[in-house]
């Protein structure tokens, strides 16, 4: 039956991997297959096999026999390989209605290479699988060893596509977190059969476009290096579906997402939605999340259409573990910030001591922080009128700096500006009477006196005292001196 795609039931799917990696790579938990149709979306997800902690040596096979009738429509493959040293991200693959014998090949672009504890020699990328039908019932898929790719550190992705179930009505923001200095190319796929309220983000604000129910962040076709990760977090809401859940997206999205829902009972209100161009999270927003979550693992598919109960709970367990580890991350990142706070503000303590010990003052620095008693210091004893008036005071995050010695300051700094200016002003009257004295009877003289006096005084009294002004008032009353040169 050369030339129709055969009916009935796929007997298995067959994976060969001829490149050899080594003992430090196994496969955990395996290979993942969605089976499906474009037009319907995905039906579910079949594991072809678990092999944890076994070592990936190629060629292997990888054998599948469940019961999938393709029907007359099109096949939609998602293949995904979770490893140690291997990070992957979805790819459709569309097979035509009449497969027949012929080799379908396509880039499969998802695979790239995560932080390994050693280098490796051979540094080519897992980037093609090439799908055949070997016979009238059977599939065969076969990963090879790209050769075209450049080498390391380049070693990486043109574009990659994320799943994220959604409605066709999108507002709020997505976007995605490249741990390393180069930007990536990365597209986010949605498609129209889940509806989400919201995905909490991180990061840089990518740009967003609504087509046809899907939404698509796109950061352009570039390379990614060999140690990248893409962390897609923020925050997507439907006016449909806000009053019902939360689904929240907070890991590395490695693995199916339509397989990994988390369902939050009780949304948090310290995370909702913001316009696009906005941050979405902060870190204690992420903390509040990780201490409220509840973790009960749904799938992104209908009743009739769910998964396996094995495969839901092998999930569900993997979730807790991941969670419990991100939020025993987040509370040591929290003790590190409350120390290194506490280091600031007694450092700040120190130096406003210095400076009161410099002015010859008596100081006394009470400190209130959140959960510390006050504390007392003392300089020397010149000024005991000053002991109470210099406090540094810690109301939670904000520091209020209130000192007397400050105002003192202030008002002397202010009545030695205002000295300076009345002499300046007696300066320029005294030019004035000079000017009288010798009876400088020229009206070019008296304008230009006039003119550069008025001038000077202005600067100095008014925009800025410095010795602009004065040098223009000392030129007035030098001009008031030139016709007596003269005689």
């Amino acid at each position: 039956m050369a030339g129709q795609v055969p009916q009935g039931k796929l007997d298995y799917v067959q994976l060969q991997c001829p490149v050899e990696w080594g003992d430090d790579f196994t496969i955990s938990p395996g290979f993942e297959f969605e089976l499906g149709s474009p037009s319907t979306g995905l039906t579910r997800s079949i594991l072809i096999r678990q092999l944890q902690g076994k070592p990936f040596h190629g060629p292997f096979e990888f054998t599948l026999a469940a019961p999938f009738t393709p029907a007359d429509e099109e096949l939609t493959l998602l293949p995904t390989i979770h490893t140690p040293g291997i990070e992957a991200v979805q790819q459709f693959v569309a097979l035509p209605k009449s497969l027949g014998e012929q080799e379908i090949t396509w880039n499969f672009n998802g695979l790239r290479r995560a932080a390994v504890p050693r280098p490796f020699e051979k540094q080519a990328e897992l980037s093609q699988f090439t799908l055949f039908r070997a016979t009238k019932d059977t599939y065969r898929a076969t990963l090879q060893q790209d050769s075209e790719q450049i080498p390391p550190p380049q070693i990486g992705l043109l574009d990659c596509q994320l799943q994220i179930a959604g409605a066709k009505t999108w507002q709020g923001c997505l976007t995605a977190n490249v741990r390393n200095p180069r930007t990536p190319g990365c597209t986010v796929r949605i498609p129209d059969n889940v509806k989400i309220l919201e995905v909490l983000v991180d990061s840089k604000v990518a740009n967003t476009s609504l087509d046809d129910g899907l939404l698509k962040i796109s950061f352009g076709k570039r390379r990614l290096p060999v140690t990248c990760e893409i962390v897609f977090s923020g925050t997507l809401t439907t006016a449909a579906a806000l009053k019902t859940s939360t689904l929240r997206f907070p890991e590395i999205m490695d693995i199916p997402v339509e397989q990994t829902i988390v369902s939050v009972a009780n949304a948090d209100p310290y995370v909702s939605w913001k316009p696009a161009g906005k941050p979405c999270t902060t870190s204690e927003h992420r903390l509040r999340q990780l201490e409220d979550v509840s973790a009960t693992i749904n799938y992104a598919l209908s009743d009739q259409l769910a998964a396996p109960k094995e495969t839901r709970e092998r999930w569900y367990s993997h979730w807790i573990e991941r969670y419990a580890n991100d939020r025993q991350q987040a509370l040591q990142q929290r003790s590190l910030l409350t120390s290194s706070s506490d280091s600031l503000v007694q450092e700040l303590d120190q130096q406003q001591l210095q400076l009161a010990n410099k002015l010859g003052m008596e100081a006394t620095c009470q400190t209130a922080l959140a959960g510390s008693p006050k504390v007392r210091h003392r300089s020397n004893q010149r000024s005991p009128q000053a002991a109470s008036r210099f406090a540094i005071q810690q109301p939670g995050s904000a520091t209020t700096l209130s000192i007397d010695l400050m105002r003192k300051r202030a008002r002397i700094s202010d009545t030695e500006t205002w000295l300076g200016r009345l002499a300046i002003f007696m300066l320029a009257c005294t030019g004035c009477l000079l000017v009288r004295r010798h009876h400088v009877t020229s009206l070019i003289h008296r304008f230009g006196f006039s003119l550069l006096l008025a001038t000077g005084l202005f600067w100095f009294l008014y925009l800025k005292p410095n010795f602009i002004g004065v040098a223009m008032m000392l030129l007035s009353i030098a001009l008031a001196f030139l016709p007596r040169f003269r005689r």
